[in-house]
């Protein structure tokens, strides 16, 4: 769906920035904004580059809460930017991640698709009906838009997106989930059910 590859990319490109931020920041603060990663299994980095999938889950659950933050960061003011910046380092630590290792994850699942696989299936797995419901009607809003997405201009696709990404915000669902749960219904034929199960106004039977 180009309108997925559009919100993710949006968004990115924020986190991005916001990640080598706080990175050359903990340069010089290390042990007092960075948890352990000896003593937190979430925050290590494994030597052979894959990760468990408690470090998966800690990135999702951060991730969740730093993306609303990171949303028009390239705006704030150098004191708005430092709260921001102390707001996220606050969430990795309650997650147990390190800045290093949520952007290493952040940047790989770009180009790693068997990661970024893992990343969507741990992501949908434990997804409730009420985000299915906001994921149902925010497409129906979203569609609309993206129908003539592929022949925008940069301009008109820039304000597409701004678009989309109020929409979401109206129904309470953050990007990286929209997308995670459109690309995993693509074959995930039990979450398909359940969208179609959730789609289907209160009170109506389903076909036999």
């Amino acid at each position: 769906m180009r309108s997925s590859k559009l919100i993710a990319a949006s968004t990115a490109a924020l986190c991005a920035a916001l990640m080598a931020a706080c990175s050359s920041t903990a340069t010089t603060e290390t042990s007092a904004t960075a948890p352990s990663t000896s003593s937190s299994a979430a925050a290590a980095v494994d030597t052979d580059g894959q990760y468990t999938d408690a470090q998966l889950q800690a990135f999702i659950a951060a991730r969740r809460e730093i993306e609303p933050i990171t949303q028009g960061f390239a705006a704030l003011s150098p004191e708005q930017r430092t709260e921001a910046t102390a707001r996220i380092r606050a969430i990795m630590e309650r997650h147990q991640v390190n800045a290093t290792t949520y952007d290493a994850i952040q940047r790989q699942i770009g180009t790693d698709q068997a990661l970024a696989q893992r990343v969507t299936t741990l992501q949908v797995a434990t997804v409730t009906d009420a985000s299915l419901r906001a994921f149902v009607v925010a497409s129906r809003e979203i569609q609309p838009l993206t129908a003539n997405l592929s022949a925008a201009s940069e301009a008109e696709g820039n304000q597409i997106s701004a678009q989309i990404g109020a929409i979401l915000a109206r129904h309470n669902i953050d990007s990286n989930l929209y997308n995670a749960i459109a690309l995993e219904a693509q074959t995930n034929q039990a979450l398909a059910a359940r969208i179609a199960a959730v789609s289907q106004p209160s009170g109506t039977p389903q076909g036999d």
